[in-house]
């Protein structure tokens, strides 16, 4: 987040991991993203955006479900009865609590907070 005074719009990103490559449970995915250098790539587009004065926030994605086919068990769904209810669901839902909370943060403007994504995790994002 920008080190000011003053509330700044808000960037809150899915992805596989925060900042850390070591979050991702599948190791066939760690050597993909180190061999693409996608942790220096995310550093620098969360720098990018602080310094034009944005706060960017990332979420796992898989710690809500990890992005695999078979059953669907553990983690959120055990909160949920509804067999219908995907991954593409749960990481959409996981948002909401995270809009809620930076809503009630006096640095963020909770009237300027944008969801964002690629592929079909831009979907969870709309």
């Amino acid at each position: 987040m920008p080190n000011a005074e003053g509330s700044y719009p808000a960037i809150i990103k899915n992805d596989r991991y925060t900042f850390d490559l070591e979050e991702i449970e599948q190791e066939n995915q760690r050597v993909k993203y180190r061999e693409q250098d996608r942790l220096s790539t995310d550093f620098w587009v969360a720098e990018e955006a602080v310094e034009r004065g944005y706060i960017y926030a990332k979420f796992n994605r898989e710690d809500i479900f990890l992005d695999q086919n078979g059953p669907k068990e553990g983690r959120i769904f055990s909160l949920f009865s509804d067999p219908a209810f995907g991954a593409i669901a749960a990481w959409a839902w996981t948002y909401q609590p995270i809009i809620d909370w930076l809503s009630a943060q006096s640095i963020v403007d909770s009237t300027q907070i944008v969801a964002t994504e690629h592929s079909r995790c831009g979907k969870v994002a709309l």
